[in-house]
């Protein structure tokens, strides 16, 4: 994927635009179920769907990471659900697993960053219905793994300074059992 010239400076310009404001990603960030289907955004062009991908994905994690919870619980779980389930169909298929990969761990981050204001608490089910999954196929088993390393990456490495220490340690006993 060859960069054009200008691509720096208009993926700089969209993420000002829709990061100008945290409220205003806020906002956008509430019918975030059209915006998880930024690979489908504009067109057939590959870089396109790409650089779309970073813009939309940034504004979805900004959201996920700073306003979580002032979202009202059913929207909450629309996302949590509809992340999940396009992260199945893609996972379910080699082809298209292999062919949206980076899609597929963008959504594996967001979804990671969903788990942390909702696991266990919210999302009892989070770890037997992500073992269900697994075992249906075995690119979604891969998936799987792939998401359990991330999350354990997230409480065991990454977490401080994002999450306080109670919650860490929730969080490290949930997964230790």
């Amino acid at each position: 994927m060859g960069l054009r010239p200008n691509s720096y400076g208009t993926l700089g310009c969209k993420l000002h635009k829709l990061n100008k404001c945290l409220d205003a990603a806020f906002c956008f960030g509430l019918q975030v179920v059209g915006i998880v289907e930024w690979h489908s955004l504009v067109n057939d062009d590959e870089e396109e769907r790409w650089w779309n991908g970073i813009v939309y994905g940034r504004v979805l994690e900004g959201v996920i990471k700073y306003k979580w919870n002032a979202l009202p619980a059913e929207q909450r779980d629309g996302m949590k659900n509809y992340i999940s389930d396009v992260i199945v169909k893609l996972s379910s298929d080699e082809i298209s697993f292999r062919r949206e990969r980076l899609y597929v761990n963008k959504l594996n981050i967001i979804l990671v960053q969903i788990l942390k204001h909702e696991w266990p608490a919210r999302w009892r089910s989070f770890i037997p219905d992500l073992v269900a999954a697994a075992k249906t196929s075995e690119t979604i088993c891969e998936n799987c793994m792939a998401i359990l390393k991330l999350l354990s990456e997230e409480v065991f490495d990454f977490s401080r300074g994002e999450m306080t220490q109670q919650k860490i340690k929730e969080l490290k006993q949930s997964l230790n059992r």
